[in-house]
């Protein structure tokens, strides 16, 4: 049986606070990053929440775009959510005038590595986000 996966953006305070639990559930070294300016989605399998998804325009240009924070609960990997999670950032900052998106991964995190470059990221050279990183981009 097919599952329906869904994308829901999320907009209220009630919401947003999900989305933190979400991230301390996923992330729990890390602090809660700023969410503010981000548009955020909820990512629904079946209609059961199974992560979520951001990105966040640059101050400076608004035509470049960072895919932020993604995360996919336990039970839902496997499915290809990244990899969707991924595209739709895309298609939605294409659709609304950016230009070029970029993002970085841990290294040693190969499988969302290689869920970026499926989706047409392209590694480049950084001065960032120094060491221990992949950096992409994708000019849209």
């Amino acid at each position: 049986m097919a599952r329906r996966i869904s994308f829901r953006r999320v907009s209220r305070a009630k919401d947003l606070v999900r989305i933190e639990k979400m991230h301390k559930e996923g992330f729990p070294r890390d602090s809660i990053p700023d969410f503010t300016g981000a548009v955020v989605w909820e990512m629904r399998v079946d209609k059961k929440i199974a992560g979520f998804t951001a990105v966040k325009r640059y101050e400076f240009d608004p035509t470049h775009a960072f895919l932020f924070r993604t995360y996919v609960r336990e039970q839902y990997r496997g499915m290809g959510l990244q990899q969707r999670a991924i595209k739709h950032r895309l298609r939605y900052l294409k659709n609304n005038g950016a230009v070029r998106a970029y993002t970085y991964v841990i290294e040693g995190n190969y499988a969302i590595l290689a869920a970026l470059i499926k989706c047409g990221m392209r590694l480049y050279n950084s001065d960032w986000a120094g060491e221990g990183a992949y950096h992409l981009e994708k000019w849209l």
